[in-house]
Order: C-alpha cells, then sequence, then structure tokens
C-alpha cells in the first residue's frame, strides 16, 4: 500500500475522484431517465425564420447519445434543405425548449395578425387564402432558398415540435424538388433489391402543419425524392419515418419546365409528375411510415400535355408504388413501402403492394376515402367519439390521442386529463393545455332551479353559484314577483328571496289570419297590454303566467303561415264536394278559394276551371259516382267462346258511352230446313223429302231433329222406260229350265240398268 499511495492524501483524493464518478454516473442515470419520460410539449419558445441557413451549433456532437441541438429555424433550414454529405451518419434533435416553428420572419407573422393567423387553421382552405390571398405583397420567406438539390442522409429527431408556415416554391427554381426534406436518402449504397441497411435514415416526431408547396414535378410535404448522398444516383435503402403529422397543408404540383414551356420527358405518360401529399418519388428507396396521421390536406396538380392544353387535376394521394394503376402516385420502390399504424383522412391510399402474401406491407391503416387495398379500413367519420370508436385497431390509451384539430399523437404531449371549470369541461394536456376535439364543452345540468343542486351529468362536476347578479329590490315583472333577485351568471338559474305576487300578463286575443291559394296566413296569438309581449298557448291562463322569454318578437313573420294549397275538405265537416257536370265529366270546389278543381293523386290539384272526366267502373264514376244513362253496347269483336249446335256461343260488347263490357250469348240449337221430294226419272235416281241442319249437316225425318235418317235411305230408284218394262215383264220364263242364252242377255241388262238407276240415285240424295 504504501508503494501504491505516497500518504494519506493521496489515498484520499483516489476515494474522492471514485466517488465523483459515482456521483455523475448515478446523476447521469437520473438525467437521462427524466429525458425518456419527460413530456415534449413543455416548451414555452417559438421560433421564427429569417431566411438564412446556419451549421453552426452550440450543442451535441452529432452522435446517437450526443445528438446535434437544433436551437433555432436557421439550423433547421440547414439540417433539412443544405446539410448535404454533412449530415450522413449524423444525429440532430430540436431543442425540448422550442414549442413550435414558425418558418417565417416574426415581422411578416405580426403583419398577418400574430402566432395564430399560422397556427389556428382549421383546413387547408384557410391554408391557401393565407398563402395566396392574405400575404400578398408580403415578403415570405422560401424554404427552398438555401439548397433544394442537398440531401439529408441522418437522423431527425422533432422533439414533437410543430412546424407552421413553411412556404416551399420550387415552381421558378424547377430543380424539380420541393418538400420540407428535398431529397432524402435511405443510406443504402451498394444494396440489392431486398437489402437491408445497418443505417437507416430517421425521421420523426414532429408534425408539419398549416404550410404551402408549389413544385414542377417532385413535390411532397415531406420529402420529394430520394438518392445516394454520396454517389448522387438513385439505391435501395430505407427511410424510417414514424410519428410524423402532416395537416391542412396546401400543395400546387405544375409538370411544365419553366426555359421553354414543355412537359418533363420523363413524365410524357406520367401524368402526376411524381406529386403526393406525403411524399413525391423516393425513387428505389424504400419508406418505411409507422405512426402518421395525415389529414386536412389538399392538391391542385397541373399537368401539361404535349398539344399545350392544360388539365387540372386535384388528386390527394398518401401512395408508396411509383408504378401505381393510372399513374395515380409515384412514391417509393414498389415492393417495399410500408404504411402501419395510420390514420389518413380525406387522401387516397393507394399502390401499396399488399399481392405477395409473405410481407404485410400495410396494416391498421384508417380512412375516410373509399378503398380495397389489404390492410386499410374505411372509417366514415375520422373526428371526434364515432370515428375514434371505428378505429378499434388503434391504441388510442397510449398512441393516438384526438386533438382539438384531429388525430394527434399522445407521445408529443404529456398525461391528457380531464378538466373541470366553472362553466365547461374538456380533456387537455396537463403541461400545454392542447384540447381534445371539440373543445370546452358546457355542463349539462338536470335542474333548473337556483336552490336545486347542479350537477352535470356528464363530467358529475358540481356547480357553485359563485358569480352572481343581485337585485335587492327587484320590481319584477309580469310573471316574476318583486322581491330579493339573485341570478347565477354561470349557469343562468336565478331565485328570489321575500318574494311578492306576479300579476301576470293582460291579455287579448290577436285572431289568426286564415291563408288561402294566393296569400299567406299567421297564426293567432295573446298579446300582453303592459310588457307587450307576445304569446302562444293551450289557454288564456297558461298565457296569461307565461315567462317572459318565450315572448314572440315579431308575430307577422315568426307566426306566418304559408300559402294554402286548394284543398277540396271542408275544414268543418270533413267532406269532399264533386260536382256532376253530366256525361262531360265533374270537378271539385275548392273550400279555400271556391275554384273548380281537376283532383289528382295525393291531395293536390291542378289549376281551376277545369273538368275531369269520369272514371268509370262498371258503369259508374269512381269520384263522383255518376251512373252511365243508357249503355249503347257494340261488339268489339272478340268472340269469347265460338259455340257449337250443342254449345253456346259467347262475344265480347262494349258501351261506347262509358266503356262498360258485357258478354253476349247465343244459346245452342240446329238451325233445321226442309228438303222437299226429288222424283226419279228414267236417267236419275231421286231423293225423298227430309230436313238437314244448316250447321251440322245431320239429315232428320222430322222438323224437329228427332229422328235421324242416312242418305241412303233417302234414295229413290230410276223408273226404267216402259219399252224395257214390257220387254222385261213378256220373256218372263216361269219353267224350271235354265234361261236360253238370249234370255240370259236381256236379265244381265236388266239389272245392269237397274243397278245404274240406284247409283245414279244415290248420288243426288248425297248432293
Amino acid at each position: 500500500m504504501s508503494k501504491l499511495f505516497k500518504n494519506s492524501k493521496q489515498i484520499m483524493a483516489v476515494v474522492m475522484a471514485f466517488a465523483i464518478l459515482a456521483v455523475s454516473l448515478f446523476a447521469g442515470s437520473i438525467v437521462a431517465s427524466a429525458e425518456s419520460t419527460e413530456s415534449l410539449c413543455v416548451g414555452t419558445r417559438i421560433e421564427y425564420w429569417d431566411g438564412t441557413a446556419s451549421n453552426s451549433f452550440t450543442k451535441g456532437a452529432g452522435t446517437v447519445d450526443n445528438p446535434y441541438i437544433i436551437e433555432n429555424a436557421k439550423q433547421l433550414n440547414w439540417v433539412c434543405t443544405a446539410s448535404d454529405v454533412a449530415s450522413e451518419g449524423k444525429y440532430y434533435k430540436v431543442d425540448p425548449a422550442i414549442k413550435a416553428f414558425i418558418l417565417q420572419p416574426q415581422s411578416v407573422v405580426t403583419a398577418l395578425g400574430g402566432d395564430d393567423a399560422f397556427i389556428n387553421i382549421a383546413s387547408a382552405a384557410e391554408t391557401k387564402e393565407l398563402f395566396e390571398v392574405k400575404a400578398a405583397g408580403q415578403q415570405l420567406k422560401n424554404w427552398l432558398a438555401n439548397g433544394s438539390n442537398k440531401v439529408f442522409a441522418g437522423n431527425f429527431d422533432g422533439n414533437g415540435v410543430a412546424i407552421y408556415g413553411l412556404y416551399a416554391d420550387d415552381a421558378l427554381r424547377g430543380t424539380q424538388q420541393c418538400a420540407l426534406f428535398p431529397i432524402l436518402d435511405g443510406n443504402g449504397v451498394g444494396l440489392q433489391d431486398g437489402g437491408a441497411t445497418e443505417t437507416p435514415t430517421v425521421i420523426k416526431n414532429f408534425a408539419l402543419r398549416n404550410s404551402y408547396f408549389k413544385g414542377t414535378r417532385r413535390l411532397g410535404a415531406i420529402a420529394s425524392t430520394a438518392w445516394y448522398a454520396a454517389g448522387g444516383t438513385k439505391i435501395n435503402g430505407f427511410v424510417e419515418a414514424e410519428y410524423i403529422e402532416v395537416a391542412n397543408c396546401f400543395l400546387v404540383g405544375q409538370d411544365l419546365l419553366t426555359k421553354d414551356g414543355s412537359i418533363h420527358t420523363w413524365n410524357s405518360t406520367n401524368r402526376n409528375a411524381e406529386m403526393g401529399v406525403a411524399f413525391g418519388s423516393m425513387g428505389n428507396d424504400a419508406v418505411k411510415a409507422d405512426h402518421f396521421s395525415i389529414y386536412g390536406n389538399d392538391t391542385e396538380y397541373r399537368m401539361y400535355g404535349a398539344a399545350n392544353a392544360t388539365t387540372y387535376a386535384v388528386d390527394a394521394t398518401m401512395g408508396f408504388d411509383r408504378f401505381a394503376s393510372d399513374n395515380k402516385q409515384g412514391n417509393t420502390n414498389a415492393n417495399y413501402g410500408e404504411l402501419h399504424n395510420s390514420i389518413v383522412l380525406g387522401t387516397t391510399v393507394s399502390g401499396l403492394n399488399t399481392n405477395n402474401a409473405d410481407v404485410t406491407y400495410v396494416s391498421n391503416v384508417y380512412t375516410d376515402v373509399k378503398t380495397t387495398l389489404k390492410g386499410v379500413t374505411v372509417v366514415e367519420n375520422g373526428f371526434g367519439d364515432e370515428g375514434q370508436a371505428a378505429m378499434t385497431e388503434l391504441d388510442w390509451d397510449t398512441d393516438w390521442f384526438m386533438g382539438q384539430y384531429g388525430p394527434i399523437f399522445r407521445s408529443f404531449h404529456g398525461k391528457f386529463s380531464l378538466v373541470k371549470t366553472n362553466t365547461t369541461h374538456y380533456t387537455a394536456c396537463e403541461d400545454c393545455g392542447y384540447k381534445s376535439y371539440g373543445g370546452e364543452i358546457t355542463h349539462t345540468y338536470s335542474a333548473k332551479n337556483y336552490d336545486d343542486e347542479h350537477k352535470c351529468l356528464v363530467c358529475e362536476y358540481v356547480h357553485v353559484h359563485t358569480n352572481q347578479t343581485i337585485i335587492p329590490d327587484y320590481q319584477g315583472d309580469c310573471v316574476t314577483p318583486p322581491g330579493y333577485f339573485v341570478k347565477c351568471d354561470d349557469c343562468l338559474a336565478s331565485t328570489i328571496l321575500n318574494p311578492g305576487v306576479a300579476p301576470g300578463h293582460k291579455l287579448e286575443w290577436v285572431d289568426e289570419i286564415l291563408a288561402d291559394c294566393e296569400n299567406t296566413g299567421r297564426e293567432g296569438y295573446y298579446h300582453c297590454t303592459v310588457c307587450n309581449g307576445n304569446f302562444q298557448a293551450d289557454s288564456e291562463e297558461a298565457a296569461k303566467m307565461a315567462a317572459m322569454d318565450t315572448s314572440i318578437l315579431d308575430p307577422d313573420t315568426t307566426l306566418v303561415t304559408p300559402i294554402a294549397p286548394h284543398n277540396a275538405l271542408d275544414r268543418e265537416t270533413g267532406e269532399i264536394l264533386v260536382v256532376q257536370d253530366g256525361n262531360n265529366g265533374h270537378y271539385w270546389i275548392c273550400y279555400t278559394c271556391d275554384g273548380k278543381l281537376l283532383a289528382v293523386e295525393k291531395d293536390k290539384y291542378a289549376e281551376e276551371g277545369q273538368i275531369k272526366k269520369h272514371k268509370y267502373e262498371d258503369g259508374v264514376c269512381v269520384d263522383c259516382l255518376w251512373e252511365c244513362p243508357e249503355h249503347d253496347y257494340q261488339p268489339t269483336g272478340v268472340v269469347t267462346v265460338p259455340g257449337t249446335c250443342e254449345i253456346d256461343r259467347e262475344e265480347e260488347l262494349k258501351c261506347t258511352n262509358c266503356g262498360h263490357k258485357k258478354t253476349q250469348v247465343t244459346p245452342a240449337g240446329h238451325k233445321i230446313v226442309k228438303y222437299d221430294e226429288v222424283p226419279a226419272n228414267d236417267k236419275l235416281e231421286g231423293t225423298k223429302a227430309h230436313y238437314a241442319c244448316t250447321q251440322c249437316k245431320e239429315i232428320y225425318l222430322d222438323d224437329e231433329g228427332k229422328t235421324k235418317a242416312t242418305a241412303a235411305s233417302l234414295v229413290i230408284p230410276k223408273v226404267l222406260p216402259k219399252e224395257y218394262q214390257n220387254q222385261i215383264q213378256g220373256n218372263i220364263d216361269t219353267s224350271d229350265k235354265s234361261p236360253s242364252t238370249g234370255d240370259s242377255v236381256v236379265s244381265v241388262l236388266a239389272v245392269a240398268a237397274f243397278a245404274g238407276a240406284a247409283f245414279v240415285m244415290a248420288r243426288k240424295v248425297k248432293r
């Protein structure tokens, strides 16, 4: 020991050194712990920008443990737009004392109405008006003035800061990079597609609000494009972006070269020229976005065709695929763009390639714009309790908070608690006072009387009447008794101590003016001759004590009744008078104006002085019950049943007056005709007298058709000539001998002649 330490003082020095080192390490751990849990919104300072850039940092060394501290807007501008190679691998963090950046000179901010002119903006339309109209003539500072072709390849932690009033105008410069970070690099030099860099570029923890961007080609609020910082060539690196808000920004894109007015060559087939709300064209770099809040933004993209024809396309897109369908949006490598746990309102989420089942590129993303993209849920309302309830997979207790302007990150703020005042309640950050959506809400009480307990039905705050108006000798009015008057100016409840008697209104009735078909009317009401109040009530007694604040200021305006439509209904009897006008038709009488009305459906009426034709059903008009006085039936030509000798015939008849139809029946039966006898002669057979039906052709022997006959039974044979008869009779052989040859011939001829006569007679009968 004596060799190591020469005396006790040396020993004491060593002990003290170790003690100091231990205390320092312990204190350092306490500081680190406090810094990790400290609210990001404790800053109170607002930094303005004078248009210059500075790379002079007084705090930090640019390492992960000791980052450069951004203390003013000059340094922020250098980091975002002018740092170039110097930023590669470096770490930058915004001073926690800074509450917000307003990226315009303080003189401009003051001239436009102060900080609230840039901070309290609720929509992109208000942002556009601020920069294009209200700021006209002001010396706005262009965010890209100190560089738009420099590359940020480091690590930026916004520390929860809000950035307002950024004005980026690249339309005149024509460098094709317009954004908060004109160019981001993912630090992936030499990587193959799908490779992973060990040092990705990181941007996080900031809100970009109420800013204006104007570019010629690559355009996006956060970043416009990407390439490798040192080599200047596109690579396959990664940009990790998390906890970033883009709200109420307005972007104007114009794909036209300023030098000659021609379209950019590469974009001749890409109509939107790599423009988007959050990112422009990130080349082959993959943006891995997590916890994004995009809302209230709008775009106006102006594309110019080869024929110098100007077209306008509004396309607010939060996409990641530079080869998306319809070339809507160019953003990042089609295979590696990612978006998770985010809210994108009023903006199309498109272009993310989610067809690869092995990789999830989108998850827990919510939008209010229709989409079929996997991993994206469409909600109808992105604000308030309804929208918050619809976003079920987001962590509203830890990650998200629905702020007074839109969805924000709890990590930007301290603890959110319910605040109660004597008149309102609301949720707000305990550190900065940032309020919940809707702001302060007036308490809702069930009690109305002064002496009852006033307890809010929502937050259960018990109201105390501390802010009062007292009138000791209150004279009262018609319905309020005189006495000692006390009124709470917060809840408006009142009471009267030692009250007298209220006399009530002295009323007179003002008659109703009925509306007619040409003039408006007015309802009746009670008028008080003392206070000149006008009141409506179910009875005079109720109107006598009607509250003073229920008085109708202008009855002729408030109580007006509209012009009455034609009305055929008697208000007293409820009857409808229909006037018949003979066969011509009928009309209604309007009980309002006594005019003739032509009724149509649903109690509406046509012009006056018209007559409506009868509408007949079964010969009776369904409107006025007019009956057809005399039917004039005529055949319509429609035979429903043709009929036979045994089946009745039926045909349709229709009245030419009312259209009533009926059926005419012709009974079934034979039409029998008598045929006289036709005598036979030696040349033709004859036909006996008979009867026959002209319809069915049946033959009868009687005129009633009871005894049928056949054609054969009516035949009368031919009559042979006398010479043949004598010859036949004279040659009759009565012996038993066979006839001679001559006799046989005679017999054959006789038989043949008889047969021929019979045949002729049969034919005659059949005719």
